[in-house]
């Protein structure tokens, strides 16, 4: 479930998500783990790729960018399933 409003206008706070185990690419809305709080999921846009390291941002202004180890990347966000109005593929 997604909490806050940092990928708004995306993904709003309860939006439910499936994510799937592929590689994710600059641009892919991703679930990996909060560097600040390992136990944590974080949902962020990633802004860049190298070998090692992502660059996690967030679409609304103001809200902070991380950056975090590339197998702490749990997957893509593919689809927003709840509420039902807000359906979508990712």
């Amino acid at each position: 479930m997604v909490g806050g409003h940092s990928m708004e206008p995306t993904l709003r706070h309860g939006d439910r998500l499936v994510h799937a185990t592929v590689p994710a690419r600059v641009g892919d809305i991703v679930v990996a783990r909060d560097p600040r709080d390992d136990a944590r999921w974080i949902v962020k846009r990633v802004a860049s790729l190298d070998h090692r390291r992502a660059v996690l941002a967030s679409d609304l202004d103001g809200h902070e960018t991380l950056a975090v180890e590339r197998g702490a990347i749990l997957g893509r966000a593919v689809l927003r399933y709840r509420p039902l109005r807000r359906l979508a593929l990712l």
